[in-house]
């Protein structure tokens, strides 16, 4: 988007070029006219644009063609032409090649993304997570913009995505975040929730994980390493939680290697594009009516419809808690359901 808007505007600039020397060559004229025929500003003027006009004329009365008048006369009609020619193919270009439309559009779709609130960065390279991170975030309709210095990985993603969202909804920017920070400040940086760095190679990851902390405190960090040695530098650098595929393959191997019939749940999930299955974390409030409750009393399945997976009670996490556990202030409920009503009703509990 950002790389259109770029060469649109490279257009616009040889058009203003253009306008700019044809006035010059007005204004050579002019004082060519001045300087040679000893006539006033405004003959002058008037004689300039006729001759670049080419709409013909004689030589005036009593009047003697010198040789510097016809040197003269011929340069301001070739330089005249040409430049004239050359604004006509940028004007015609400008309107007939649909660039005033795209150019406009481009900056509506660019105003849009600038004022976006609470949305995620992507920041992808050529291996393909970024791009299966937005079709997650796609599918559950969660507002994003992809960063990739590739645009080819961009266009890919981009013909991948419009099975699960809208076009005009994929915000992206064509660029090199580890060299150019402002690609940051554009992608929305200081308003988005979230960054997802999966970039080519470690090193860089790290890179930006400094950056986007030093510019959004608040920000969570999400940061794939592929090296585990890094993982450390990775929190150090400030991200919140480091993805590590090669560990997780490895143990998704190991599970076949144990039982080649198993296929996990959320394999399912992912495969199959009928099933919308979200997951959310809902921290317990102090004013929250659950608190002294146990989970049967609270009834979440019955009440909202959502499945209770965890409760995290500080760095304690208990996995399928029994019915008997009581709902404590400070704890946090991870559930899984299938529409964000269903997360609002546990709220309100």
């Amino acid at each position: 988007m950002e790389e259109d808007s770029n060469l649109i505007k490279k257009r616009i600039i040889g058009l203003i070029i253009g306008l700019a020397s044809l006035g010059l060559v007005i204004l050579f004229g002019t004082f060519g006219y001045m300087y040679i025929e000893k006539w006033d500003f405004l003959t002058s003027f008037f004689w300039s644009v006729i001759t670049l006009s080419t709409v013909g004329y004689g030589v005036p009365k009593n009047k003697v063609m010198t040789s510097a008048d016809y040197i003269f006369i011929i340069s301001l009609i070739v330089i005249g032409i040409s430049i004239f020619l050359y604004t006509l193919g940028n004007i015609a270009s400008f309107l007939f090649d649909g660039d005033l439309r795209r150019y406009s559009r481009i900056r509506k779709k660019m105003k849009k993304m600038e004022n976006l609130k609470d949305h995620c960065i992507i920041a992808g390279g050529r291996r393909g997570i970024g791009k299966y991170v937005a079709i997650q975030l796609a599918i559950n309709k969660y507002p994003f913009v992809f960063v990739a210095r590739d645009k080819d990985y961009v266009e890919d993603a981009r013909s991948s995505l419009i099975k699960y969202m809208d076009e005009k909804d994929f915000y992206y920017i064509v660029g090199d975040i580890t060299t150019d920070e402002s690609i940051l400040l554009k992608a929305g940086i200081k308003n988005a929730k979230s960054i997802v760095i999966a970039l080519t190679d470690d090193s860089l990851n790290v890179h930006v994980s400094l950056i986007a902390r030093s510019m959004n405190k608040s920000i969570n960090i999400i940061s794939e390493a592929l090296e585990e040695p890094v993982i450390k530098r990775l929190n150090y650098a400030g991200a919140n939680s480091v993805i590590s595929p090669v560990e997780i393959a490895a143990s998704r191997m190991a599970s076949l290697v144990f039982d080649p019939s198993l296929r996990s749940f959320t394999e399912i999930v992912h495969k199959n594009e009928n099933i919308e299955l979200k997951s959310a974390e809902i921290p317990v409030s102090t004013n929250s009516k659950m608190i002294g409750k146990t989970i049967q009393e609270i009834k979440i399945s019955e009440n909202t419809g959502l499945i209770l997976i965890a409760i995290r009670r500080g760095d304690e996490v208990i996995f399928n808690p029994p019915v008997s556990t009581k709902i404590e202030m400070g704890m946090t409920l991870i559930v899984m359901g299938n529409n964000d009503s269903q997360f609002a009703n546990l709220k309100m509990i």
